[in-house]
């Protein structure tokens, strides 16, 4: 999403989904997907482009956890952590 700033909860509508199943990872191990990221628009004078998503996974002491992130590219060339918006940046 390209913005002035991030609008207070992300918004998941019309979104499509990077990898849909499950992917069993072992203990200790860890798992990386390249996924495209496409929004339709350029940046302009005072726009940032904002990142955010959510990811399901589950153990065997619950059915289903969630992690939110959200993150910011400032000016094209800087990566920062979305802080101060809670709804971006929690897990259930």
């Amino acid at each position: 999403m390209i913005c002035h700033s991030p609008p207070p909860k992300p918004d998941f509508t019309g979104y499509t989904i990077a990898q849909k199943g499950p992917e069993p990872i072992a203990v200790g191990r860890k798992t990386c997907k390249d996924f495209p990221l496409e929004y339709p628009g350029a940046e302009g004078i005072g726009d940032n482009t904002l990142i955010y998503g959510v990811v399901t996974y589950r153990d065997s002491f619950a059915p289903e956890y969630k992690t939110y992130f959200g993150y910011i590219v400032y000016g094209g060339k800087r990566l920062e952590r979305l802080e101060g918006y809670d709804e971006y940046n929690h897990d259930t």
